[in-house]
């Protein structure tokens, strides 16, 4: 699916594309290291670059474990993160509501959405997919890609505004 689909297909429903921040703190979930586990725990979390890819002749860099899965698998095949998440690292990258940008960049209150220009084709995906290694699936890991890149690696994560009682 490309960035446009996932956006039009969101809104038919009330729901949004996270912005990066959601996105990374869905991931985290309260986490502080590099991944929402430890590193040597992403094998149960997470369906990345490893020994099932190497048998199978992938021509990228793999981990040292198995997870079972040469390419994508069915979703809630590893543990969620402490949110109840799953997938969030590994399987297929996630769409961001976020065009590309500078960190430095102010943000919008409320959601993070990093403030710019309106109208850039590139937009940022997260989360790292199944032909990558653990490094490019850490929580801060951003990828930049046009929005009309349709990809096998290419996928989304619905999220919504949570109205809180006053």
């Amino acid at each position: 699916v490309d960035w446009s689909m996932c956006d039009g297909l969101m809104r038919q429903h009330g729901l949004t594309l996270p912005t990066e921040a959601q996105w990374e703190y869905g991931c985290r979930a309260g986490s502080t290291t590099p991944w929402l586990c430890a590193r040597d725990e992403l094998q149960v979390y997470a369906n990345l670059a490893d020994e099932s890819a190497k048998r199978a002749r992938a021509p990228y860099t793999c981990e040292a474990w198995t997870d079972g899965h040469t390419v994508h698998a069915p979703v809630g095949s590893f543990l969620p993160s402490a949110f109840g998440l799953h997938d969030v690292q590994g399987n297929v990258c996630e769409w961001c509501l976020d065009e590309q940008g500078s960190y430095s960049l102010g943000v919008r209150e409320g959601d993070g959405l990093r403030l710019k220009n309106e109208g850039s084709s590139i937009r940022i995906a997260r989360g790292g997919f199944f032909s990558q290694p653990a490094i490019s699936a850490r929580s801060a890991h951003r990828t930049y890609d046009a929005q009309a890149l349709r990809s096998e690696a290419q996928g989304l994560r619905p999220a919504r505004t949570l109205r809180l009682p006053d």
